[in-house]
């Protein structure tokens, strides 16, 4: 009677072995998963980030051009009306 006993009790615990190896064969394949997908938002974020700051250096050179031209602009004038006083005066 002990045969029968040992040998249930051996199957059992084969099952469970074979049961935690299956769960940490998921959980290793649901972690590769989520490393991808992880990696995936990293590329997209860090492709966001470098199109964002593309953007912002771009409009900070439109910006300080555009300072330039004004202040060329008010220069000219103030000369402009500085020799038509000249002429008039």
């Amino acid at each position: 009677m002990r045969t029968p006993l040992r040998a249930s009790v051996a199957r059992y615990a084969l099952a469970v072995l074979f049961i935690q190896a299956q769960l940490q064969k998921a959980l290793d394949d649901v972690t590769e998963i989520f490393i991808k997908v992880m990696r995936k938002y990293s590329s997209c974020a860090n492709v966001s980030i470098n199109l964002l700051m593309g953007e912002r250096n771009a409009a900070r050179k439109r910006k300080h051009k555009l300072v330039i031209q004004m202040y060329r602009m008010k220069s000219v004038s103030t000369h402009c009306r500085d020799c038509a006083n000249y002429a008039i005066g």
